[in-house]
């Protein structure tokens, strides 16, 4: 959609001044001669010092000034992407000429390049209303509606810049995803028939395709439209993201660590997202395949700078190099000295290698995480139980209990009861 409004936006300021004095009075504002001149000289001056061009427009505005001014300095602004002075230059506009056509569909330009669709409804209508053209304005008004989820005004408006231009591509793909926003994919996968034979090299229409075939449960289908995306199409990092996904779920997860890898190649990929795979894989049952994944050094996580040594401790132990996986987990509480993930993976090696005193103090710290308090809890007891300290044992039970009521450790207690009361 930038694509399509950055030009508007880029002959917007040189156009700004001629119109004034062709459009009809009520729709554009008046200049007076001198305006004109302050005009023309900026938008002569913007193609070789944009800055210049706007800091000198931009004296020439006040509350007296032709909204002609207001509106090219909008322009110029928006053209230079400081969206937000354009949203302010646009308004003091329109607030001197609320009946300026051009200013409401350029105010509606720039809400949407800046992210605000929801804000951009109204300028269009306000647009529409006093004449802009329709094929135009409609084709804006309905991309703000499946921006803002709002399927079938988004199916409506698309319908209509069709009636006008039977063969948009682009309104036809609005309508396509619209329609699969409302769950019609049979509705939708003509559509995107046509455009992929008429537009093979469109990366875009193919991943559409490829969602048509997920949400009908096939998708070994949506990979031949995903592949077929990739190789037709320059490989964007979404496209091999998506094969990666359902090579995945087809447990074909080697081909899966290869699309995951060639993305992460591609374009920047979080280290977050890239450890939440290699999880994922482990979670499979595939460490050497979350290894390779994340084999390589990896930029930090500020967010949650322990999850990459976790996940390389889970992948040590898998290999059974408990040394490893303890100097991995040494270095998530390096990075976070209350990871709770981290004080529990710790306190079972330490349990396992006949460290339970150790392993018991490890557990306290966990307990003071909120997020894992419960777990920790259960672990102490399950170690006080291997030391004979039933009452410490039931003790730590009872209060993980007090927190969240489980029947299967309400019958491990009472085993423990039970246990206690044959040694008295």
């Amino acid at each position: 959609m930038v694509g399509i409004l950055m030009p508007v936006l880029l002959c917007a300021a040189s156009a700004a001044h001629a119109s004034e004095r062709s459009g009809p009075p009520a729709l554009e504002p008046t200049v007076t001669r001198e305006e004109a001149g302050h005009l023309a000289a900026a938008s002569s001056l913007f193609e070789k010092d944009p800055g210049a061009a706007i800091k000198q427009l931009r004296a020439q505005t006040g509350p007296k000034a032709s909204a002609a001014l207001d509106f090219a300095l909008g322009a110029m602004l928006a053209k230079g992407k400081r969206f937000a002075e354009a949203e302010k230059a646009l308004e003091t506009a329109l607030g001197k000429l609320t009946s300026f056509r051009r200013a409401w569909l350029l105010m509606a330009r720039v809400r949407i390049l800046r992210g605000r669709t929801e804000n951009a409804v109204d300028p269009l209508r306000r647009a529409l209303k006093l004449g802009a053209e329709r094929s135009e304005a409609v084709k804006l008004l309905a991309y703000c509606h499946v921006a803002n989820g709002d399927a079938v005004a988004a199916e409506s408006a698309y319908r209509q810049v069709l009636v006008l231009e039977p063969r948009d591509r682009e309104a036809t793909a609005g309508l396509a995803r619209s329609l699969l926003m409302q769950e019609r994919a049979d509705d939708a996968a003509p559509l995107l028939r046509v455009l992929c034979e008429k537009t093979p090299g469109r990366a875009e229409y193919w991943q559409l395709r490829a969602n048509i075939e997920m949400a009908r449960g096939k998708n070994r289908r949506a990979i031949t439209m995903l592949e077929c995306a990739r190789r037709l199409c320059k490989a964007n990092q979404q496209v091999l993201l998506a094969l990666g996904d359902l090579y995945f779920n087809e447990r074909l997860y080697e081909k899966a660590v290869s699309h995951y890898s060639e993305a992460s190649t591609s374009g920047k990929l979080s280290t977050a997202r890239l450890v939440r795979y290699a999880g994922a894989l482990l979670d499979a049952g595939r460490p050497l395949l979350a290894e390779k994944l994340i084999g390589r050094k990896l930029p930090a996580d500020r967010k949650h700078p322990d999850r990459i040594h976790l996940v390389r401790a889970k992948i040590a132990l898998a290999r059974r190099d408990g040394k490893s996986a303890r100097n991995h987990l040494d270095a998530a509480l390096r990075a976070r000295p209350m990871s709770g993930d981290a004080l529990l993976m710790l306190a079972r090696l330490q349990r396992d290698g006949g460290e339970s005193e150790r392993a018991l103090l490890t557990l306290e710290r966990a307990s003071r995480v909120k997020s894992h308090k419960r777990r920790a809890l259960l672990e102490i007891a399950q170690i006080r139980v291997d030391r004979s300290q039933y009452q410490k044992a039931l003790d730590a039970l009872a209060q993980a209990q007090s927190m969240r009521f489980d029947p299967r450790v309400a019958r491990y207690a009472e085993q423990i009861r039970k246990a206690r009361a044959s040694l008295e």
